[in-house]
């Protein structure tokens, strides 16, 4: 609140202090003075206005350190947090191809180890290994291995 206070003090002296020095500059001069100092007034306001980024420009590296602090604790190094999301990736691909291929969600098992997906597959007519290869490959990126059983 304090950094506030002063900003809008010193932002109010500059101001007063440019009338001021405006006032006191002839109009007609035959060398256009008043132009150049309206220059340099309106430059000096200009620059107490952007004299709070120059403070939050030299935080940025404290806050880029905390920022990275902060990523670190979120990431899956801890091997059950890592087997939670690839079991939530499995389970979205396999609603995915039942979703596509008219399959029930009980005929189709999926286990996602981070690169590739492994797929059992309750054979179906009509329905190829090679089909649901390419669909997982276009919609989610992923090398897919499909077992079909009876």
């Amino acid at each position: 609140m304090d950094e506030i206070k002063g900003f809008i003090i010193s932002l109010i002296t500059a101001a007063a202090a440019s009338a001021l020095i405006e006032g006191f500059v002839p109009d007609s001069d035959g060398h256009g003075l008043k132009k150049y100092m309206k220059y340099l007034i309106s430059l000096s306001i200009l620059v107490t206005l952007l004299a709070p980024l120059r403070s939050l420009a030299s935080a940025l590296p404290a806050l880029a350190d905390k920022v990275d602090d902060n990523v670190a604790a979120f990431a899956y190094e801890d091997s059950d947090s890592a087997l939670r999301v690839n079991s939530i990736i499995a389970l979205h691909i396999a609603e995915a191809i039942c979703d596509k291929f008219s399959l029930e969600y009980s005929d189709v098992g999926a286990e996602y180890d981070g690169e590739r997906v492994y797929l059992e597959i309750k054979r179906k007519f009509g329905l190829f290994e090679s089909d649901v290869v390419d669909y997982t490959a276009a919609k989610f990126g992923v090398e897919a291995e499909v077992k079909f059983y009876e």
